[in-house]
This record gives C-alpha cells, sequence and structure tokens, in this order.
C-alpha cells in the first residue's frame, strides 16, 4: 500500500530555543516532517525557494529580513506554501500588518501546544486559523473598524504619511525640520502632529516615541539618531 506523503515544514526564529521547542511539538505530529530550519528572512526565502514546503511557520521580529517582508517575497517564490506567525508580539500594529499580508494563522508564543497543533492541522488543510489570544486581538480590530474579516479589508492604523511623520519626530526633529524636508509649511506639519497624538492616544512627543517602539515601528529606542 502506497504510503501519503509528508507535509513538509519550515521553521524560522532567530531563537534555538524556540525552534527547538516547535520542533518538539511537531515531531509528534503525524503525516508532517520538519525539512529545514531557518534564523532570518533571507535564509527562509532561499530555503523556501529550494524546498517550497507546503508551510512555513515563521516569527516575524527576526534579523536581516523580518517575518513580513519574508512572507511577501515568499508569495511570488512559492504560491502553495501556507504561512502560520508565531509571535510574541500583541500590538493593533502588527495584527494589521499580518492580516493584510495574508497570514492563513497567527499563533502567539504563549498559545498551548493544543494550538500550535490546531493550528497546523487546520491551515494544512486549507482554511485559517487564529489561536484563543490573535481572535480576540482580531475581534478588537473589527470593533474598532480597523479590521473586516469577509472584506478582507485592513485599514492602517497610521497613513505612510503619518508614519514617516512619527519617525522624524522620534529622531528628534521638530516642526521646521520636518516641513523642509517634506517640503510642506510648518502649518501643515503641525496639524498631522496634533492627528498623531490622537490617533495614538499620546500626550507630548515622548509619548509618540513610546507609542512607536511599543508598536515595533522602530525597533531599538536607543539607535534613534
Amino acid at each position: 500500500m502506497i504510503q501519503p506523503s509528508k507535509k513538509s515544514i519550515i521553521i524560522a526564529d532567530d531563537h534555538v530555543s524556540v525552534r527547538e521547542g516547535l520542533a518538539q511539538i511537531i515531531e509528534g505530529c503525524e503525516g508532517v516532517e520538519i525539512v529545514a530550519y531557518a534564523d532570518n528572512g533571507h535564509s527562509l526565502v532561499k530555503l523556501v525557494e529550494l524546498k517550497k514546503p507546503d508551510l512555513v511557520i515563521s516569527d516575524i521580529r527576526m534579523p536581516e529580513m523580518d517575518g513580513l517582508d519574508a512572507a511577501g517575497v515568499i508569495k511570488g517564490l512559492s504560491p502553495g506554501t501556507r504561512m502560520i506567525a508565531y509571535i510574541a508580539d500583541e500590538t493593533d500594529y502588527l495584527f494589521l500588518q499580518l492580516l493584510q499580508a495574508d497570514f492563513s494563522g497567527i499563533v502567539l508564543k504563549r498559545s498551548s501546544k493544543k494550538e500550535m497543533i490546531m493550528a497546523l492541522h487546520i491551515v494544512l488543510g486549507g482554511d485559517e486559523y487564529f489561536c484563543t489570544y490573535a481572535q480576540e486581538r482580531i475581534n478588537h480590530l473589527i470593533r474598532k473598524g480597523l479590521y473586516n474579516p469577509r472584506k478582507r479589508f485592513v485599514k492602517p492604523l497610521l497613513s505612510e504619511r503619518e508614519e514617516e511623520i512619527l519617525l522624524m519626530i522620534c529622531r528628534g526633529m521638530i516642526t521646521r525640520q520636518i516641513a523642509e524636508k517634506l517640503h510642506l509649511s510648518t502649518r501643515t506639519i503641525e496639524s498631522y502632529r496634533e492627528n498623531l497624538l490622537k490617533k495614538t492616544g499620546s500626550v507630548n512627543p515622548a509619548g509618540l516615541v513610546y507609542y512607536a517602539y511599543k508598536e515595533g515601528l522602530i525597533q531599538n529606542i536607543d539607535k534613534i539618531g
């Protein structure tokens, strides 16, 4: 009797302990096998191109190329590869990015072994799976009108221009400098500042910096120049 071929999986995370932990969970599942490990986005893309796996389970915060950028490349290289985001962060900004990138599953690293196994089988079966914590966050985004699952609509929390100005503020640039850099009036930049304060729930520039750091817009606050 011909045995059905196993579903191939690549695990990507820059922490060895996380990769080993996932491997222990997956190796106990029938019908699947881990074919490779990656510790950054660049190596993940190369491995996907070579192996064409059925599934990638990937962290998002990785060196050289993050999981979101890697996911965009993987879609073109191997359209049949499905992806589960395995994350520690729980911010609105990150979840909107994941939904926009069309990940088939989202599992938080504090989720149970049972939920990871469930995600594995459901996503490989062609459906989506969001762990309990992820679904709570998604429901929150739906209530805020930032995500419509039926229409697959994701509304950005910040526009590209707002994000650009926020990062300039984080770098310590004052209104006049930002206005000169973007060829806009100081009045326009002040309006952007006020809107950023409202959208992020901040009361001052320090609050904006904290928001950008918390939401993963800046990876290391000490490196802001």
